[in-house]
C-alpha cells in the first residue's frame, strides 16, 4: 500500500481509522495487560508508522487504557510483569 495513500487506500479495503486501531489496542491490551503509558504510545507508532495514522494515538491509548481497566479492575500506569531485559522478546 502507497504510504501517501492513507487513509484513503485503507477505506477502500473496508477499514475506518478508529475500528483498525481500536482493534489493536483492544489485542494489545488482551495479551500484554498493563504496561507504562509511554510504552503503549511508543508501540502504537512502531505499528503505525504512516504519518496519515498519528492522529490516532490518543484512540489507541484512551481504547487500550479502557480495556485494561475492564480487564483488570485497575488503572493501567504500571507493568503488571516486569521482563528482563537481558532474554529476547519472542516477536509475534
Amino acid at each position: 500500500m502507497n504510504r501517501t495513500e492513507k487513509p484513503h487506500s485503507c477505506r477502500l479495503i473496508g477499514l475506518e481509522c478508529r475500528d483498525c486501531v481500536a482493534g489493536s489496542a483492544l489485542q494489545l491490551a488482551l495479551v500484554c495487560g498493563r504496561i507504562p503509558s509511554q510504552d503503549v504510545e511508543r508501540i502504537f507508532f512502531a505499528m503505525y508508522d504512516d504519518q496519515a495514522c498519528h492522529s490516532m494515538s490518543s484512540e489507541f491509548c484512551g481504547v487500550y487504557r479502557a480495556t485494561v481497566r475492564e480487564s483488570t479492575g485497575s488503572a493501567a500506569s504500571e507493568p503488571a510483569v516486569w521482563i528482563n531485559s537481558s532474554e529476547p522478546v519472542p516477536a509475534f
